[in-house]
C-alpha cells in the first residue's frame, strides 16, 4: 500500500497534476512528514477532508514551514495537502497571529523549526540554508 503523500492520484481519480512533478515535492514530503510525527498526526492527516483541530493546526504549521523554508508557491502547497491556495495562506497568518501572541507557542516552533533543520537530509538546499543560523529565528521573534 502506497502512503498518500506517494500516491499520484487524488481519492476521486484524478491525477495530481504538477505534484510528482513539483521541485520542492521531496522538500514538502520531508517538512510533512516531520510536523505530522511532532504532532502525532497520520501521514494522511495533509490530505485528509476533516477539519478537527487536531489535524487543522500541524497542516497550518507545515504552511508555515513551507513557506519559510522552500520558494514552493501558495499552490503548490495547496495541491500537495489537497487545498485550495487560500487555505495555505490563511494558516501561515494563523500561525504568524499565534506565534506573536503567545511566547509559548512560538518557542515550540522553534523547537520544531530546529528539529526540522536536523531531520533534513545533510547537503539538502534547506541544510544548507538553514543550519547555520539555526536559532537565530528565535531572536527575530522577540
Amino acid at each position: 500500500m502506497t502512503s498518500p503523500l506517494q500516491r499520484k492520484h487524488r481519492r476521486d481519480g484524478i491525477p495530481r497534476t504538477g505534484y510528482t512533478d513539483d521541485v520542492y515535492s521531496e522538500s514538502l514530503d520531508c517538512i510533512w512528514t516531520y510536523v505530522s510525527g511532532v504532532f502525532n498526526v497520520p501521514l494522511d492527516a495533509a490530505t485528509s477532508r476533516r477539519r478537527y483541530q487536531e489535524y487543522v493546526i500541524p497542516r497550518q504549521v507545515f504552511y508555515y514551514f513551507a513557506s519559510d523554508m522552500t520558494q514552493a508557491t501558495w499552490l503548490q502547497m495547496g495541491k500537495y495537502t489537497e487545498r485550495d491556495h487560500s487555505t495555505a495562506i490563511h494558516g501561515v497568518k494563523t500561525i504568524q497571529d499565534l506565534i506573536d501572541t503567545d511566547k509559548r507557542f512560538a518557542a515550540k516552533m522553534l523547537e520544531i523549526r530546529n528539529g526540522l533543520i536536523d531531520f533534513f537530509p545533510t547537503g539538502s538546499v534547506i541544510d544548507a540554508k538553514y543550519r547555520p543560523m539555526k536559532n537565530e529565528w528565535f531572536f527575530a521573534i522577540w
